[in-house]
């Protein structure tokens, strides 16, 4: 598969949730019975690079594979500009029906709502009314529009490279005890398997011991 990379402005984990969440909408949540949508969620990928910078990984070819079926790319057909355009629209979509959902009072679709908090579009960040119209207003080219403070909130800024090496250092540890945890479990394991089986087999020698003893 040929893939297509299209840059976001973000790098925080607000901004992150919101956008990855959408997908999850596209495939598990709002449209997870709309068999049409399965040429959307399928041929596209929520990604971050090693600063944080988040983008998507899409296919760029006219055709993807799910199921062993052969579906339709209607991304391969738009520029980076309509694509994050439709995004933006299935993040208000998303954003609107969880509003109708909870009964938000009225004119809460604002960019100065801290108030009301969305869990449709939220993995673990404290996601609110103002963060997903920031990053709605982003993908529409129109980021300008939200303060000052918003966007600082939900754009964030790129890792250092001290940052990056912190992270790397974090990881390969974390990966390392990983490791050592594996191989003490496969260590017991492999301990208890053996005890068991040298049980059994001093039970099968005591049981033909005593068998040969009642044939002489």
């Amino acid at each position: 598969m040929n893939v297509r990379r299209i840059n976001t402005p973000f790098y925080g984990d607000i901004a992150f949730d919101i956008l990855d969440s959408v997908h999850g909408q596209l495939s598990d949540g709002m449209w997870e019975n709309s068999r049409g949508y399965d040429k959307y969620w399928t041929n596209l990928q929520v990604c971050r690079d090693g600063d944080n910078r988040i983008y998507f990984k899409v296919n760029a070819d006219y055709y993807g594979m799910y199921c062993g079926r052969s579906i339709d790319n209607p991304f391969a057909r738009m520029s980076d500009t309509e694509f994050l355009n439709w995004y933006a629209t299935k993040l208000k979509t998303v954003i609107v029906q969880e509003g109708k959902d909870n009964g938000w009072t009225k004119g809460w679709w604002s960019r100065t709502n801290h108030s009301n908090k969305s869990a449709y579009l939220n993995r673990s960040a404290d996601v609110t009314v103002a963060d997903v119209y920031c990053v709605y207003d982003a993908l529409k080219g129109r980021i300008f529009r939200s303060s000052a403070a918003e966007k600082s909130r939900v754009i964030s800024e790129p890792l250092t490279r001290k940052a990056i090496e912190a992270a790397k250092q974090k990881a390969r540890a974390e990966l390392n005890e990983a490791k050592e945890l594996l191989k003490a479990k496969y260590e017991a394991d492999l301990f208890k398997v053996v005890s068991e089986f040298s049980k059994k087999i001093n039970d099968l020698d005591c049981k033909l011991n005593v068998a040969s003893i009642s044939t002489i």
